[in-house]
C-alpha cells in the first residue's frame, strides 16, 4: 500500500473506531486494543516507503557542475 493511499486511510478507520467506541461499550475495548495495531501498521507503511522515484540526472542533481 502507498504511503499516500495510507494516511487518509489511517485518520478514517481511527474516525470510525471514535464513532463504533461512542455507539457501544464493548466495541470500545475493541476499538481501543485496535489502535496501537493501526498505529503500528502505519509506521512499518511510512518506514517501508522510498520515496518519489525521480530520473537519475536530473537539474537538482547536476546544477551545481559546469558545463
Amino acid at each position: 500500500m502507498k504511503l499516500e493511499h495510507s494516511i487518509p486511510l489511517i485518520f478514517a478507520i481511527l474516525l470510525g473506531l471514535v464513532v463504533l467506541s461512542k455507539l457501544h461499550p464493548v466495541a470500545a475495548a475493541i476499538s481501543f486494543a485496535a489502535v496501537p495495531v493501526l498505529v503500528i501498521w502505519q509506521v512499518v507503511i511510512a518506514l517501508r516507503y522510498k520515496g518519489p522515484d525521480l530520473p537519475a540526472d536530473t537539474f537538482e542533481d547536476k546544477w551545481y557542475e559546469n558545463p
